[in-house]
């Protein structure tokens, strides 16, 4: 093994030497004034030589490929632990403010950044995070594993560190539910919330060094909830010995077994799950090789899965949330009528617009066409008021949008747009590449492109109902979007809809997929 080894010495301990081991969990501790006169700052924290497990592992060592920094406490009683505070023979405890970080790659040499005036972390504080230290036994691999959590306190999972098989680009996905993953159907993208609409791309590294993934939405846990993570790999150029590694469990584990864990929450063993959905490969007893991080609290409220049809009454919605821009609803004012065209009504509908900002960063793009299809599922009743668009140009364009009751999906091929609703055809102006070009939301009659029904009146997507969207630009002018991971899988919820990944539509109304929509939505709740 290799990396750097740090020691915490207090003199004052000689005449005990290194009898008096202490740790976490152990009454009073660290208070208690038991602690080695020189003890090893075991990097992964799990004490093993206080415990008399093992003689010192690989997960002792600091590095960038495992733990590249150590600070003082959130806590003083409570850690996290180790730490860089000092203790004195049981005299009392204290921070030193030193921090030692971007500790560098095993090597002979190796570089490191100190800080000796550190201020003191809070939970809240980006180095107050917590990690939670897995297996890196990774002897078997697959294109994904899945597996679960048990919460034992409010906690959010921010990042994991995973091991990968090779030091070419790889391409990562996170998907994560409520519940376990052995309760539904392991195929059924539905019930999954995809957390990284565009997969992240991962440079991996020499063998057993883990690597950091954390530009996704993060996923909150209530105390005493069971969430699932499905970690998926998207083989770079079809090349599929681009693997994610990950270990058998001890002998007599299961899929369900914890197999790491903490005070604040468990890992359980998974299966091995290639990606994407449907493919074959299913290897249950597998267990996650990485770190899982995390902060204390409910940062966002979790977003709920894909609703299916209810067979009893719906439970009461947790706490209202958007993402990746959280947009809580407001109060509702007395509710609108939605038939039947009128000023006052287009007057209260235009005060009572929301916006949901479906976008990812516009610098994500990385396709465009002429046009684009998807769905929206309702979770309960609203009516769609304008949209935000990403175009290409800075000059005035034509933008012409269509809606349908019921998916796109047998109504995309038809350039006749059969069954669609030309809900306006407005001339405005772009406002280019990685900006938010808006549709105008007020008129002198309303939301210019409110979907409206044949009568003049309002269009609701009733809960639990489908409606889809088309949105096409002039010949010339270009619809920017990501392109995406699997047509019809969900992109983005908040407590109103859910949009899914769509389609893009060309000149000659030819089809591209899967492709994720740019921009956003300005709806009220009808």
């Amino acid at each position: 093994a290799e990396g750097l080894i740090l020691w915490k010495v207090d003199e004052n301990m000689r005449a005990k030497g290194n009898e008096l081991e202490g740790m976490p969990g152990q009454p009073g501790w660290p208070a208690n004034g038991r602690h080695y006169m020189v003890a090893i700052l075991q990097a992964d924290g799990n004490y093993d030589l206080e415990h008399g497990r093992n003689q010192g592992d690989r997960f002792d060592f600091y590095s960038s490929c495992f733990v590249d920094e150590i600070a003082p406490s959130v806590d003083l009683l409570k850690g996290p632990f180790p730490n860089s505070d000092f203790y004195q023979n049981g005299a009392g405890l204290g921070r030193t403010g030193l921090r030692i970080y971007d500790i560098g790659e095993p090597d002979e040499d190796m570089k490191i950044s100190i800080d000796f005036d550190y201020s003191v972390p809070t939970k809240n504080h980006p180095h107050g995070k917590r990690r939670l230290f897995g297996p890196s036994n990774g002897v078997q691999s697959s294109s994904g594993i899945m597996f679960d959590v048990q919460a034992k306190t409010d906690l959010t999972i921010t990042e994991f560190d995973i091991l990968l098989n090779s030091t070419e680009i790889h391409k990562i996905t996170i998907y994560a539910k409520e519940g376990s993953h052995t309760g539904d159907p392991i195929s059924d993208e539905r019930a999954w919330t995809i957390l990284t609409p565009i997969s992240i791309s991962v440079t991996g590294r020499t063998a057993d060094c883990k690597c950091n993934v954390k530009d996704f939405t993060t996923w909150p846990i209530r105390r005493g909830e069971t969430h699932s993570f499905y970690l998926a790999h998207e083989f770079a150029n079809a090349v599929e010995d681009l693997k994610l590694k990950y270990g058998n469990p001890p002998q007599g584990s299961t899929t369900g077994s914890i197999s790491f864990g903490n005070d604040d929450l468990d890992v359980l063993t998974g299966t091995g799950r290639a990606f994407p959905f449907d493919h074959p490969f299913i290897v249950p007893n597998r267990d996650f090789n990485g770190i899982v991080h995390y902060t204390y609290g409910l940062n966002v409220p979790p977003p709920k899965p894909t609703p299916r049809p209810p067979t009893s009454p719906p439970p009461s919605p947790r706490p209202p949330i958007a993402i990746p821009t959280p947009v809580p609803p407001q109060p509702q004012p007395t509710p609108v009528q939605v038939t039947g065209q009128s000023t006052n009504i287009d007057k209260q509908k235009q005060q009572q617009a929301k916006v949901f900002k479906a976008s990812l960063p516009l610098d994500k793009a990385d396709n465009q066409a002429q046009g684009i299809m998807f769905d929206v599922k309702a979770d309960q009743p609203v009516t769609i008021l304008s949209y935000d668009i990403h175009v290409d140009t800075t000059s005035r364009f034509n933008v012409k949008i269509y809606h349908r009751m019921g998916s796109y999906v047998g109504h995309n091929n038809d350039p006749n747009l059969e069954g669609w609703t030309l809900d306006c055809d407005l001339e405005i102006s772009g406002k280019g590449l990685g900006e938010v070009t808006s549709i105008p939301l007020h008129g002198s009659t309303g939301p210019p492109c409110a979907t409206r029904d044949s009568q003049g009146g309002y269009d609701v997507i009733q809960s639990e109902q489908v409606m889809a969207i088309y949105i096409v630009v002039d010949e010339g002018v270009k619809m920017v979007y990501s392109t995406g991971t699997y047509e019809g899988a969900p992109f983005v919820k908040n407590t109103a809809f859910t949009i899914h990944q769509g389609i893009g539509k060309g000149i000659f109304f030819d089809t591209y997929s899967p492709r994720i929509f740019h921009g956003g939505l300005y709806y009220s709740y009808a």
